[in-house]
């Protein structure tokens, strides 16, 4: 049986077509909508004046600021406010970016692309409070089981060097890096060249050192407020 308790909702998307669809989908469950805004700057900031029950986000695979931002902001959200249920919808369920949402706790991710039914699917879960992770059936990815070989040669990609580039540097074949690209490509679930240069910061951020988590830069924020 769904908890009967009115859940405090708020929405985070810098796409206004998103938030009116999402609060038409929400009406038809027991929420009520506190707030929205563009930014995950300023849902940091947002979320400690105002609390929420459920936060709704979209990431944006091609904004890459803002989805490494947004990734620092939900690894924070998780500390901060282990009670807050997360939805995220991915406008491109990259299985690497899926499965980097897992490691952060979020059990709840869907398809920009998939049918309404399972969006509503994913929001019945979130009300009967379930932990298991039953509701992420989008795929995730195999990083584990890269080899370093490979995982360098994502590294040097990223950086935006060429296969002949990597082969000479690494002392390696051309044909050999154009296998351990391929390889690596299908272990992280990415389809095209263009998916792995979208996601590259995610990627640097993983691999690499960081300073934490920190919100830099002024909070202009673009906010509505519901009663």
């Amino acid at each position: 049986m769904i908890n009967q308790k009115r859940y405090r909702v708020a929405v985070v998307s810098p796409c206004r077509f998103f938030q009116a669809g999402i609060w038409a989908l929400l009406n038809t469950h027991s929420l009520s909508r506190v707030w929205h805004c563009q930014k995950a700057a300023e849902a940091q900031w947002y979320l400690d004046e105002q609390p929420v029950d459920v936060l709704v986000m979209s990431l944006h695979v091609g904004q890459q600021a803002d989805l490494l931002l947004a990734l620092r902001f939900i690894q924070q959200a998780r500390i901060s406010f282990p009670g807050v249920a997360l939805m995220v919808i991915l406008d491109d369920p990259i299985p690497y970016l899926v499965t980097r949402l897992r490691r952060l706790g979020v059990r709840h991710i869907v398809d920009l692309g998939q049918p309404l039914v399972l969006w509503h699917a994913q929001l019945r879960q979130i009300l009967l409070g379930e932990d298991s992770r039953a509701g992420c059936t989008l795929p995730g990815c195999d990083e584990e089981t890269l080899s370093m070989g490979e995982r360098q040669v994502v590294e040097y990609l990223i950086q935006g060097m060429t296969p002949a580039e990597i082969a000479a540097l690494t002392k390696r074949s051309i044909k050999t890096i154009s296998t351990q690209k391929g390889i690596a490509m299908h272990k992280l679930g990415i389809r095209h060249y263009a998916q792995l240069i979208a996601i590259q910061s995610v990627f640097t951020d993983s691999w690499l050192p960081h300073d934490g988590v920190q919100m830099v830069g002024e909070l202009t924020p673009s906010l509505w407020y519901y009663c």
